[in-house]
C-alpha cells in the first residue's frame, strides 16, 4: 500500500496551522501499530506513540507560521517515507535511543571488545 503524496500547503492563520498539526499527529498515532508491523520492530505501540508525542512536544512553542508550515512539510515527508517503507528499520530505530531507555543493541566480539558494528552504531 503506497500512500498518495500530499501537496504542500500554506496555513492561513494559527487556527488552520493548529488543525493541520493535529491532523498529522493523529495520523502518526493511528499508524503506530502498522509502523511496528511494516518495519518488524521489537517495540510496543505505546512506545512508538510516546516517541511521536515527544517529537511533537519538542516543537510545541513554535509560533511562526512559516516555521510551522516547514515542520509540517518535514513531518508529512517522514510519515510518507515511513509508511511507504522507503526507510529501512535502522532509520526508524534512530528515533529510539538510549535516552528513552530503548537502546539499539550493541554488538561485541567474544572477548568483550567493541566490534566495527558497535563503533559504527554509536554515531
Amino acid at each position: 500500500m503506497t500512500l498518495p503524496s500530499v501537496t504542500t500547503a500554506v496555513s492561513r492563520d494559527m487556527a488552520h496551522a493548529r488543525q493541520r498539526v493535529l491532523s498529522m499527529y493523529r495520523d502518526w498515532l493511528r499508524s503506530a501499530p502498522e509502523i511496528i508491523k511494516l518495519h518488524d520492530l521489537s517495540l510496543t505501540t505505546p512506545m512508538v506513540r510516546r516517541r511521536v508525542r515527544l517529537e511533537f512536544e519538542k516543537k510545541r512553542q513554535v509560533r511562526d507560521l512559516g516555521v510551522i508550515d516547514h515542520l509540517l512539510f518535514k513531518g508529512r515527508t517522514e510519515y510518507e517515507e515511513t509508511m511507504n517503507m522507503w526507510k529501512q528499520n535502522a532509520h526508524v530505530m534512530q528515533y529510539f535511543n538510549e535516552e528513552e531507555g530503548l537502546a539499539i543493541p550493541r554488538y561485541q566480539r567474544a572477548d568483550g571488545s567493541a566490534s566495527f558494528m558497535s563503533k559504527f552504531l554509536r554515531k
